[in-house]
């Protein structure tokens, strides 16, 4: 989760915090639930738990993103030079602004119902800072 702690002592760190909203991303899948007795034992929990995360970009490798996207939605069996199949994906794309989403759109193709719910997002709450879905 992408957090920033306040620091009135600088400025850029203010305006930040004012500019970009705040939001989280969970994804919940299941049905049925197996639900635990009344001793506490049994029923589901996380197979997983996110307790730590960090990001670093080594320098002058941004480049190597289109590259590892391509191999990655080639090997799903999708091809991406197919306007067909790009359309055919979902798409959670950042919500940074118009300009983004219509970059986005033009550069791979996509059809305008496929940043719906990116532009909705930013409609209702601007430009998120972080994950949101």
């Amino acid at each position: 989760m992408y957090f920033r702690v306040m620091d009135n002592a600088h400025f850029d760190n203010l305006v930040c915090q004012a500019l970009f909203g705040d939001g989280a991303l969970v994804v919940v899948i299941g049905a049925d639930p197996v639900v635990a007795t009344a001793g506490g034992s049994g029923g589901e929990r996380p197979l997983f738990e996110l307790v730590h995360v960090t990001q670093t970009l080594i320098p002058e490798t941004g480049g190597a993103i289109l590259g590892l996207l391509r191999e990655m939605v080639s090997s799903a069996g999708v091809d991406f030079t197919d306007h067909d199949d790009r359309n055919a994906l979902f798409y959670a794309v950042h919500p940074g602004g118009r300009a983004i989403l219509d970059k986005v759109e033009g550069v791979r193709g996509l059809r305008l119902e496929k940043t719906r719910a990116s532009r909705k997002v930013l409609a209702d709450y601007g430009n998120m800072g972080n994950a949101c879905a």
